[in-house]
């Protein structure tokens, strides 16, 4: 458990030196984009030095990653906010979007990858439909969902524009869109993911014993089956999930809803970059804490195993 912790740890610090170095490549700044022509160059040397822009990267680095050590996220360069009060307001609708797309993709996903696992025909049918879903744009999803769930069916609204005075759980017939548009593909993947390891379980001795004993299809699934695969299955959903996260970006400028991915597009051509440190580090601790719980239940499912 305490080497999982630290291989997080140090994940994270690689993490956000890369996220640092990358957001200073960008092209231009806060103050310059804000200037846009109406500041003498001697002004606007004063106000990019007086906002630590003209410091070493290194010097900018050490001190961002000692105010995210302590929880402070800084300042936005744009509006002048707290960062932490703006993904707070935010945090809530990408949360609800990604919740409502694992709700969909866990049972999708497993359904999936047990009916494209039997018979080789079907594993290679199952395979190249599952790989087709996965490689579909965001894009071309959220315009077939929309067409048939909205233009056809009607069954919900083609834009998902939230209450702002109510919980966006409450309102899930608005994000259900959204949660297709990430689910669908991510389904595909998972049990695209999920097939080699089903079937090398089929294949096992114990398990092929069972069945011929008779063994019904529950308990084979719930008591042989599952055990074997779960390991693999919680990475696979591990790295869902950090897919997901970072997915709400265009599915949230697609369908105007007004979560972190679409501050996070809106930051970067801003460039707040308090705002986009924030959130690419809010992501990849999504992720990092996600595939170190999946190695700690993938350890102890294995150390189970062997005794």
């Amino acid at each position: 458990m305490l080497a999982s912790a630290a291989r997080a740890a140090v994940v994270l610090v690689a993490v956000s030196i890369i996220v640092f170095a990358v957001i200073a490549l960008l092209p231009g700044d806060a103050v310059s984009l804000r200037a846009a022509g109406r500041m003498t160059p001697e002004q606007l040397s004063t106000t990019r030095s007086a906002s630590g822009l003209d410091d070493p990267l290194t010097t900018r680095y050490f001190a961002w990653l000692r105010r995210i050590a302590t929880g402070d996220l800084g300042t936005s360069t744009s509006t002048g906010r707290s960062v932490a009060s703006m993904l707070g307001n935010r945090l809530a609708v990408s949360a609800s979007i990604v919740f409502v797309a694992l709700v969909i993709v866990i049972p999708l996903m497993g359904v999936l990858a047990v009916l494209t696992s039997h018979g080789a025909g079907r594993r290679s049918a199952g395979a190249a439909a599952m790989t087709a879903v996965a490689a579909l744009p965001q894009i071309v999803v959220a315009a077939l969902g929309a067409a048939i769930l909205s233009g056809w069916a009607g069954l919900v609204p083609p834009v998902s524009l939230l209450p702002r005075d109510e919980s966006p759980l409450a309102n899930l017939d608005l994000l259900l869109l959204p949660a297709l548009t990430l689910a669908l593909p991510a389904s595909a993947y998972g049990a695209l993911m999920l097939r080699g390891p089903l079937v090398d379980a089929a294949a096992t001795a114990y398990i092929v014993d069972a069945r011929m004993r008779g063994v019904g299809r529950m308990r084979l699934a719930g008591s042989y089956l599952f055990p074997v695969v779960v390991a693999p299955a919680v990475r696979v959903l591990s790295f869902i999930l950090a897919g997901l996260v970072s997915g709400t970006a265009l599915v949230e400028r697609i369908f105007g809803l007004s979560g972190l991915g679409e501050l996070f597009v809106t930051s970067i051509a801003t460039r707040d970059v308090p705002v986009v440190q924030a959130i690419s580090m809010l992501a990849a601790t999504v992720a990092v804490v996600g595939m170190t719980v999946a190695d700690v239940v993938a350890a102890r499912t294995t150390k189970r195993d062997a005794t």
